[in-house]
């Protein structure tokens, strides 16, 4: 039995279900004019059916807004740490830097102080090899000059004292007199 009372059965409006499967009562009793109480809500109604596809749009570009704010952020938060990660490397850096100059400026006054020891050492075996050589040449010339005094005697030994011991074979050269 219809909900209407009639019997429709063969006619056009006998389906009270319309396409979007929604039942529909078509009593002119029930159906009222719009009053003012409905005319806000149909408008809300309608400004929902057609807001959701900007509400939705709104809340996507909300979502996108965040999600872009929560990449910067974390795109911050990870170029600080870079940036905190780069200054302590830099830091260790300049100190294994100025601990290798450091170690190098030491190095360098100890090959220096090392050099000018040798230097003076080098001075002391020149002047102390200086100091022989002349002792060695007055040595020398003494000797010279007791050998040149030992010939003279012999010649004159030879010579003048006695002619007779000598044979003639005398070693002994008279020095050169200039002329």
């Amino acid at each position: 039995m219809p909900l209407n009372g009639s019997s429709t059965f063969g006619s056009k409006h006998s389906s009270p279900l319309q396409s979007n499967g929604v039942l529909h009562v078509s009593d002119p009793h029930k159906q009222r004019s719009p009053t003012r109480e409905d005319v806000p809500q149909r408008a809300f109604q309608d400004q929902a059916k057609e807001s959701p596809p900007c509400d939705g749009a709104l809340r996507q570009h909300d979502v996108s807004r965040i999600h872009e704010k929560d990449i910067e952020n974390m795109a911050k938060e990870e170029l600080q740490k870079q940036l905190v990660e780069q200054v302590e490397l830099r830091k260790k850096l300049e100190r294994e830097f100025q601990s290798l100059k450091d170690n190098f400026q030491d190095q360098m006054k100890r090959e220096l102080s090392y050099r000018e020891e040798m230097v003076q050492q080098l001075h002391i075996v020149r002047d102390t090899l200086c100091s022989e050589l002349d002792q060695e040449r007055k040595a020398r010339y003494a000797i010279q000059q007791k050998l040149k005094a030992h010939d003279a005697l012999h010649h004159f030994s030879c010579k003048m004292l006695t002619p007779r011991h000598c044979t003639g074979a005398c070693t002994f050269k008279p020095p050169l007199l200039p002329p």
